[in-house]
């Protein structure tokens, strides 16, 4: 869009300035053209040139543009690169803050997870899927949520059964204990088969008392 072309055969021209002869001369005497000229006023041209054949006899080809038109297509390309430039990088920006919310907000949910399942909420779960590294971490912490609350099924159960053998030993306990007090004294076998049983749930509550010590301390890896 910027070139000029001329063909000839050396004896015509159309159109063209006078000093493209001496080109034409160069080019059918080297073969080959590449030169700046410079006019005067500042201006410059670039020459192109090329020796051929055009219908069966010697002709020339020449390129040839201005060197101020040069500038300006160089100066367009640079605004343009620029331009390309700032457009890019603004994509890039928005695409990073997009990118960079989503891995936030992931990670402030898990977090949130882990700190209710620190507070004693086992049914917290983040609910994250992904494919990628922060979505097996979600499925990790759903795992662990999982097994906090069959472990606080199993301490519950276990709670309410000691409970109930605490309360049923003591019941014992404080039962036979007025009954020997009250009914039995006198009767030296039936308060020593009274004070016998008395002993013997004593020594059921020690003993769970002692099993109590033993998973305590196989919990704190003693």
């Amino acid at each position: 869009a910027y070139s000029r072309m001329l063909i000839t055969n050396g004896h015509e021209l159309q159109n063209e300035e006078k000093n493209l002869k001496d080109k034409i001369a160069a080019v059918f005497e080297k073969g080959t053209l590449g030169e700046i000229v410079k006019y005067p006023g500042g201006n410059s041209k670039i020459y192109i040139g090329a020796a051929l054949e055009f219908g069966g006899k010697p002709a020339a080809l020449i390129l040839y543009n201005s060197v101020t038109e040069l500038e300006a297509l160089m100066e367009l390309n640079r605004q343009q690169l620029l331009l390309l430039s700032v457009l890019l990088t603004a994509a890039a920006s928005v695409l990073s803050y997009l990118l960079a919310r989503s891995f936030t907000k992931t990670v402030k949910r898990i977090e949130e997870t882990v700190k209710e399942l620190a507070a004693g909420d086992f049914t917290a779960v983040p609910g994250v899927k992904r494919g990628d590294e922060l979505g097996q971490l979600s499925q990790s912490v759903e795992v662990l949520s999982h097994e906090l609350r069959r472990i606080d099924v199993l301490r519950k159960e276990v709670i309410a059964n000691v409970s109930h053998e605490l309360r049923a030993a003591l019941a014992l306990i404080s039962g036979y204990s007025g009954m020997v007090r009250d009914v039995t004294g006198p009767d030296e076998e039936k308060r020593n088969q009274n004070m016998d049983l008395i002993i013997r749930e004593a020594r059921r509550l020690t003993g769970m008392g002692d099993d109590i010590i033993d998973y305590s301390k196989v919990q704190a890896d003693y």
